[in-house]
């Protein structure tokens, strides 16, 4: 995991108040894996009031856009981050 990668996953730690465990990480290779990720643990803990698919989806592509200067473009559920966004 690389600097990026470890920066992503402590604003989404710190954004959605969840401990992410690096075994975790290591399988979730594109975006719509870590929301889908992210709205499992959610929804474990928050139930219905958790933020669905697309809340978490926007947010998500919010910080990549604006953390780590991705155009929007190129921001999909389908997008791998390294390969297709360059985190390293």
């Amino acid at each position: 995991m690389g600097l990026d990668t470890v920066e992503f996953v402590i604003w989404a730690e710190k954004k959605f108040a969840i401990d992410i465990p690096d075994e975790d990480v290591t399988n979730l290779y594109t975006v719509g894996e870590f929301c889908r990720y992210l709205c499992m643990t959610l929804a474990a803990r928050d139930g219905l009031k958790a933020p669905g698919d697309a809340a978490i989806y926007a947010t998500v592509a919010e910080c990549l856009v604006k953390e780590f200067r991705i155009p929007r473009e190129r921001i999909s559920p389908d997008s791998r981050f390294v390969k297709d966004l360059g985190l390293e």
